[in-house]
């Protein structure tokens, strides 16, 4: 089936006993479709990324530095990917869109927990 297809199945079922992690999924698949500006540092190492929310001035920064430099301890533990979004202070569009990017990721994490709770109550 198409994507599409599978989509309007989710739909159709919504109103029904699981419509809300229904609800939930479908949120989380129109989130994960927003294009939000983002660096991919977890590219830069040799292991999976390291779970962090990195908020740096400018690429390479003081902040890029310092987390890089402790970075190099993380590996003791299990790993998620990082979302770091550089901007510039002084442009006014950058800070516009590093807010929208935050937005977004801010807003699919509470879906994805929300997903869980639904689910945990479920089983």
């Amino acid at each position: 089936m198409e994507v599409r297809e599978l989509r309007t199945l989710l739909r159709h079922f919504r109103t029904g006993a699981c419509g809300e992690w229904i609800e939930r999924l479908l949120c989380i698949h129109r989130l994960s479709r927003l294009r939000v500006r983002h660096e991919r540092v977890g590219d830069y190492y040799d292991d999976p990324p390291l779970p962090s929310l990195l908020i740096v001035f400018r690429q390479h920064d003081a902040i890029e530095a310092c987390f890089d430099a402790e970075a190099q301890y993380f590996y003791e533990v299990s790993h998620e990917p990082i979302f770091a979004v550089p901007f510039e202070v002084k442009s006014p569009a950058e800070c516009d869109a590093a807010i929208r990017s935050l937005t977004a990721f801010f807003r699919l994490n509470a879906e994805l927990f929300g997903l869980i709770e639904v689910l945990a109550k479920l089983s």
